[in-house]
């Protein structure tokens, strides 16, 4: 699902000591219907820009994550975070 993939991907930045950095905040329409063990994953994804809403204001917490999505995701956290690392040592 789509908050799982926030939590694996959240989880794989802490274990490698990647700082997710302060972005914009962002709130979804839908943010009660996130489980309580994905909101932090979900809120630091979503505030560093790399993870976003479905177009409508809502996450979709429950979806199903589409190919595109994953793909999309893992782009913005090359890009946004690591990319950044690389530029900045």
């Amino acid at each position: 699902t789509r908050e799982q993939l926030a939590v694996i991907l959240a989880n794989y930045a802490r274990s490698a000591q990647i700082p997710l950095g302060a972005g914009g905040a962002s709130t979804f329409t839908d943010g009660a219907q996130i489980s309580p063990w994905a909101r932090e994953a979900v809120r630091l994804l979503a505030e560093a820009n790399i993870i976003k809403g479905t177009g409508n204001g809502s996450f979709s917490p429950g979806k199903a994550a589409t190919r595109a999505e994953v793909a999309a995701l893992l782009s913005r956290f090359e890009k946004n975070i690591i990319g950044q690392q690389q530029t900045s040592r």
